[in-house]
Order: C-alpha cells, then sequence, then structure tokens
C-alpha cells in the first residue's frame, strides 16, 4: 500500500554530422546586387511582435527603434553576403549568411528568457524560438520564404524543405561560421530521429518531459510544418507570458495565444498548468478534457489530463468513495494509455502506464 501510494505521489507531482543535400532554389531571386533596407517593411509581421511588447511588455519606443535598427544591419549584411553567391536562391546560402550576419551583430544563443525586442537592441542574447523570428524577418525583407516550425520543447525554420536551426548557428564558435561548417541543418527525418533519442533516454535535469516527434504529429501538422503568421503571433504570446509575472496577464496572454491558434497544445498546457498553479485543479481538468475531446491525436496534454486526474485521486484519496476514486483511477489510465498510443516513441509514457497497470494487479 505504501508503495502504491508513493508511486500515485510521484506520478502526481511535478507538475507545478552535416546531411548532404540538393537544395531546392526559392522563386523570389535576389538581386545580383545587395540590396539594401533602410527600415522594415509595414508587411512584416514582426511589426506586429514589436508592437505587443509595446501593449504587455511596456517597451519603450527608444528600445524597439534600436531592435528594428539591428534588424536593418542583419538584413543588409545578409543581402550583401548572397550578392556575392554564384546562387543567391540557393536556402543553404542564405541561412549560412544570415547566421553570419547574427554573428556579427554579437547576438548569441542563450536559454534564458529575455524579451526579443529587447535582446535585438541590445544585441545581447535570444532563444531559439525568438533567433527564429529574427530569421522569419529578414527573409521577409529578402523575399526569401522562410517559415517557422515548431519542435518539442524547441522552435527553428526552414525554406522548402530544408530546416535550419538558428539556436544551434548562433551556439557555434567564429570559426565554423565563417567555414560554413554548420551541422545546424536537418532534414525532417533527422529530427525525429533526433527527438526519438532524447525520448528514449528518458527524464533527466536537462529536460523533464522528453518528447519524441511521432508519426501523428506529422499527420497533425504538430510539428515540423510550416507556420502561418497567426501561429507565430501566437506563439509570441506564449513568449511574453513567459516574461511577466502578473497571473492575470499571464491567463490573459495565453488565451490571447489560444485565440491566434486554437491548435496551439504547449499554451493549452501552459494555461492548465497556470490554472494548477493558482489551485484550480478541476477546473483544469475541465480544461484540457474540453481540448481533448476536440483534438483526439494530441498525445502530450492526453498525458498530462492523466496526470490531473491522477492528481485527483491523490488529493481527495480520504474524502471520495471508493467508487468516484476508482472512476477517477480509470481515466487517469484511459488518458496515459491513449498518449502512449499516439506517441509510442515516448519512454516516460510507457513507463507510467506499465506502473499503472502493475498496481492495479496489486
Amino acid at each position: 500500500m505504501q508503495s502504491r501510494r508513493k508511486f500515485l505521489l510521484s506520478l502526481a507531482t511535478g507538475l507545478v554530422g552535416l546531411t548532404l543535400y540538393s537544395p531546392q532554389a526559392y522563386s523570389a531571386e535576389l538581386d545580383t546586387k545587395p540590396r539594401i533596407i533602410t527600415e522594415i517593411s509595414k508587411e512584416n509581421t514582426v511589426n506586429t511582435l514589436f508592437d505587443l511588447s509595446r501593449e504587455y511588455l511596456g517597451t519603450s519606443q527608444e528600445t524597439i527603434a534600436k531592435a528594428r535598427k539591428t534588424l536593418v544591419d542583419i538584413c543588409n549584411n545578409t543581402s550583401q553576403a548572397l550578392a556575392k553567391e554564384k546562387d543567391s536562391r540557393d536556402p543553404r546560402a542564405f541561412f549560412l549568411a544570415t547566421a553570419r550576419a547574427v554573428e556579427n551583430t554579437g547576438i548569441q544563443y542563450d536559454e534564458k528568457n529575455i524579451a526579443f525586442t529587447e535582446g535585438l537592441a541590445k544585441k545581447s542574447t535570444l532563444k531559439c524560438d525568438t533567433l527564429s523570428f529574427a530569421y522569419i524577418a529578414v527573409g521577409h525583407e529578402l523575399q526569401v520564404p522562410v517559415k517557422g516550425i515548431r519542435l518539442p520543447r524547441h522552435f527553428a525554420v526552414r525554406i522548402g524543405d530544408l530546416n535550419f536551426d538558428p539556436a544551434l548557428a548562433a551556439g557555434m564558435k567564429k570559426p565554423q561560421i565563417k567555414s560554413g561548417a554548420l551541422d545546424a541543418f536537418a532534414t525532417n527525418e533527422e529530427y525525429i530521429e533526433l527527438f526519438k533519442a532524447r525520448a528514449m533516454r528518458g527524464l533527466n535535469k536537462e529536460d523533464r518531459l522528453p518528447l519524441a516527434i511521432s508519426k501523428t504529429h506529422l499527420e497533425e501538422n504538430i510539428y515540423l510544418s510550416p507556420l502561418e503568421p497567426k501561429q507565430l503571433i501566437s506563439d509570441y504570446y506564449m513568449h511574453i507570458e513567459g516574461m511577466t509575472k502578473i497571473p492575470k496577464l499571464k491567463q490573459k496572454l495565453l488565451s490571447m495565444a489560444i485565440r491566434s491558434d486554437g491548435h496551439n497544445e504547449q499554451a493549452i498546457i501552459r494555461q492548465s498548468s497556470l490554472l494548477l498553479e493558482n489551485a484550480h485543479l478541476l477546473e483544469a481538468i475541465n480544461y484540457l478534457e474540453d481540448f481533448t475531446k476536440r483534438n483526439s491525436k494530441y498525445g502530450e496534454s492526453h498525458y498530462m489530463l492523466g496526470r490531473l486526474y491522477m492528481l485527483r485521486v491523490v488529493s481527495c484519496e480520504s474524502i471520495l468513495s471508493p467508487k468516484v476514486l476508482e472512476s477517477l483511477k480509470d481515466k487517469s489510465k484511459f488518458y496515459i494509455k491513449r498518449a502512449t498510443e499516439l506517441i509510442p516513441e515516448n519512454i516516460e509514457y510507457r513507463e507510467t502506464l506499465k506502473a499503472i497497470l502493475i498496481l492495479d494487479k496489486d
């Protein structure tokens, strides 16, 4: 009995090489002479990001102006480098030129959360998502079709079917960037294998919930699918949410993220976590249950819902009837089993389900 309760508690807690590639050239061809950018165009999605920073983070116009200037410098340095290339439409050439331009500004990759506009203005550090936003903004100005792509706990960019990891590029040493020896390109298949390997290693200090990219993720366009502007804005709302400590503002920003992209599973999970942090367990369960009913193939939300039901069992074990407790346990098992079916590559899901089934026999 003691070991069973210990397991239930452990389940309920913890909630609070370069590939040879033959690139397809994109349709828009850059001029043989560098295109000089003097200001960011009004149609660029990055303007919306700056406006949101000003509205929700109180970012000053001076800081925004400096951030724009940094982007303009990156655009011009990238354009000048591409003008020297034999084929300026080569996606690899664009990514390498932009990586060098970013490096020349002094911007580096860092896991610490720093506001996108502040990081650009100070030419300091950006995370994987905000670095990617910068690449997308540069692509817009130079008429290069750069798209953002979501990955488990990560973000990258793409032109056509060539993926590029700006965070990895920003973490490389200067000589490697100059020589173009960046191991930051990856096909979808390579990303799938990479995240599968991480998931198979299980939990560790650096990654509390390692995730694999499953067939379902690809079919449902959850990961490795080019994002539309409204989806980028949804992710930016989440970025801002991570910058504030005001509970009501956090809830508002996550609601805006979900309004921009109702399929943004990470925003849904974060919203439920916020409800849980504020002692609204039943609301968090209802919130996730509603989402999983509308999105039956989203594995991570199913797994979290299963854990929330188990938390309900642990927290109400002394006041609920055995029949109700058994019903809650069945729901927990159902959602964790469903998560395992959706993402069979994830070792944590499988191990959790296995432990539950063993306890059921005791």
